[in-house]
C-alpha cells in the first residue's frame, strides 16, 4: 500500500510539472509572438515616443516569463516576482497603445478611456502581470472580431468602406472601483459556455 501511495504520489507530480509546462508553454508561444512583433513595430516606427513605449512593455513582458521559467527550476521553486509601485494608468495606456500599434491595418480601433478623465491610479503589484492578463484579452478580442468579420464578408453585410472599423475594443479604467474592464463587440460567449472559459487551456 505504501508503494502505491507514493507511486501515486509522484504520477501526480509528473502530472502537475506537465500542466505547469503546457500552461508556460503557451504564455511563451503568445508571448514571444508578440515580442517580435513589438520588435518589428519599433524597427518600422519613425517616432521616437513609439520605440520607447514599445521597448518598456517589452521589457515588462520578457522579465515576468523569465520569472514564470525559473518555477520549473529546482533551485528556485521559491523564485517571487518583485512587487513595485507605480501609475496604473500610463501604464495600462501603454500596454494598450503598444498593442494597437502592432495591430495596425487590423481596422480594429483599440481605445483606453479613464474614468475621472485625467485621473490616475498608483498600484503595488508586478508590472509584467498586467502586460501578460491584457494582451491575452486584447489577443482573443482580436481574433473573434475578426472571425466575426469573415463571416460578415460571406453573408455580404461588411461596410465597403476600407476605413471603417469592423470591431472595436475598450480598455476602461474605473478608478474609484480600482477596476479594468476590457469590452469588444464581438460575438461574445455562448451561454453555455460561460463557466467553461474559465478551465485552464479551454479555446
Amino acid at each position: 500500500a505504501g508503494a502505491q501511495e507514493k507511486e501515486r504520489s509522484r504520477v501526480l507530480h509528473l502530472a502537475s510539472i506537465g500542466l505547469m509546462i503546457e500552461s508556460l508553454a503557451h504564455e511563451l508561444y503568445r508571448a514571444t509572438s508578440a515580442g517580435l512583433e513589438t520588435i518589428a513595430q519599433a524597427r518600422r516606427s519613425r517616432n521616437p515616443s513609439n520605440v520607447g513605449t514599445s521597448l518598456r512593455v517589452l521589457d515588462a513582458q520578457l522579465r515576468t516569463l523569465q520569472k514564470r521559467l525559473k518555477v520549473l527550476d529546482p533551485l528556485s521553486t521559491n523564485a517571487r516576482q518583485t512587487k513595485e509601485t507605480f501609475e496604473l494608468v500610463d501604464w495600462i495606456e501603454d500596454i494598450v497603445g503598444g498593442f494597437a500599434s502592432r495591430n495596425e491595418g487590423r481596422r480594429i480601433r483599440i481605445d483606453t478611456t479613464v474614468a475621472p478623465k485625467d485621473g490616475g491610479l498608483d498600484v503595488r503589484a508586478v508590472k509584467g502581470m498586467f502586460v501578460q492578463v491584457l494582451e491575452n484579452l486584447l489577443t482573443n478580442s482580436v481574433f473573434w472580431i475578426a472571425e466575426q468579420h469573415k463571416e460578415r464578408l460571406r453573408l455580404k453585410l461588411a461596410s465597403d468602406d476600407p476605413d471603417e472599423p469592423v470591431g472595436r475594443i475598450d480598455v476602461h479604467i474605473d478608478i474609484p472601483n480600482r477596476r479594468i474592464v476590457v469590452t469588444d463587440d464581438g460575438p461574445g460567449i455562448p451561454e453555455d459556455r460561460r463557466e467553461t472559459v474559465f478551465e485552464p487551456f479551454f479555446s
